[in-house]
């Protein structure tokens, strides 16, 4: 196991992106990470989207069950 995804293991880090995001002479290179607390997250999903502009991939990032902190909102109004 490479030894940056063995330091992100420690942090309950783990790599979202499981797809090439970058196109290039046929080939297909992973160049976007996008790191998450899997004790934060228990159901998330990872999509390419190819918009055909250019030879990078874009990722759509798909949250679910989130458990946020208990915080409280505070809005500003101006009289």
């Amino acid at each position: 196991m490479n030894m940056n995804v063995c330091i992100m293991k420690t942090f309950n880090l783990t790599q979202a992106v499981t797809f090439p995001t970058r196109i290039c002479n046929d080939k297909g290179i992973l160049i976007d990470s996008i790191f998450l607390d899997n004790t934060k997250l228990n159901n998330i999903s990872v999509h390419p989207f190819n918009s055909g502009l250019s030879d990078h991939i874009a990722q759509i990032l798909t949250l679910g069950g989130y458990k946020s902190p208990n915080f409280k909102m505070y809005v500003y109004k101006e009289n």
